[in-house]
């Protein structure tokens, strides 16, 4: 469920506790740290007693959103999908100075920075923009958006023609994102996301081995989670990749994954859903495959 975070924080060190002391006996420190940064608590007991011990009443942190948390998740997904123009309209309706946590305040000037970039061109202000986020550091370990910062870095230096620079920065934030794929819990259709803006900015810069690392991986994780969230548009990010890289063997067979999984698995309500009469792999299989298939011929 959602809670107010920032109320349980605030009162917390009102009452001079550490995360750790107030965890004793109820949950563990990272329980409350996602509870205070994230707004959610999944546990209605440890909620309980987590407000018994500071002295709130259940009713005071739940129900009750930050500003612009709605907001801001459509920009973000707005961003994600390309829709720069709308992106950039809903974000200019926030009014910043109602942001009340810090994270928030910190993903209102992440999207600020991206737009800047894609729509004004100006990567030295969205350069000074996102390295001030990431120094900031008030994102968690389940968060995407430390890579995030890296990607519109690596974006920022490709704008002002240092391909390298670009390419160093898109290897930090695969490291990043893949450090949060191995939270629990994580956005898995943001952790995608991240991935799919990787793999994008990767082909801008030409580093087709980066690309071709990234949708694997991202496909192993989609594997993993049983979804099929953006799966078809990965497997063509490795078709392209590899046909970039020469590979026209491993090209051509994910062209064909691609358009299997689109005729025939997109629209299905279990991942491993089989189509009358004829067979096909499913997207378990599909995944299976290129798994067991190295990037190198």
């Amino acid at each position: 469920m959602k809670v107010n975070g920032s109320t349980i924080r605030n009162k917390r060190l009102k009452l001079g506790l550490s995360q750790r002391e107030l965890a004793i006996d109820i949950c563990t420190q990272a329980t409350i740290s996602l509870i205070e940064n994230r707004c959610e608590c999944k546990n209605n007991d440890i909620l309980n007693k987590i407000c018994n011990r500071i002295g709130l009443s259940p009713e005071e942190v739940t129900n009750k959103y930050n500003y612009g948390d709605r907001a801001l998740e459509i920009v973000e997904t707005r961003l994600f999908n390309c829709q720069f123009e709308m992106a950039d309209k809903q974000w200019r309706q926030i009014k910043e100075q109602r942001l009340d946590t810090s994270k928030n305040i910190d993903r209102y000037n992440l999207f600020q920075a991206i737009i800047r970039l894609v729509r004004l061109q100006d990567a030295d202000e969205a350069l000074f923009i996102l390295n001030e986020i990431i120094r900031r550091n008030n994102f968690s370990k389940n968060d995407h958006y430390i890579a995030w910062c890296f990607i519109g870095i690596g974006r920022s230096y490709l704008q002002k023609g240092h391909l390298e620079r670009a390419n160093n920065f898109y290897r930090i934030a695969l490291t990043k994102i893949n450090e949060t794929a191995l939270q629990k819990p994580m956005n898995l259709k943001r952790v995608i996301d991240i991935y799919n803006a990787i793999i994008r900015s990767a082909i801008l810069s030409r580093n087709y081995e980066l690309a071709a690392k990234a949708s694997q991986l991202a496909v192993k994780l989609l594997g993993k989670n049983q979804s099929l969230y953006r799966l078809v548009q990965l497997l063509e990010y490795n078709c392209q990749a590899h046909f970039l890289l020469n590979h026209r063997k491993r090209a051509s067979k994910m062209a064909l994954l691609a358009y299997w999984t689109r005729q025939f698995n997109d629209s299905a309500a279990n991942i491993n859903e089989q189509v009358p009469k004829v067979y096909v792999p499913t997207v378990d299989e599909l995944i299976t495959d290129i798994m067991d298939h190295q990037l190198s011929e």
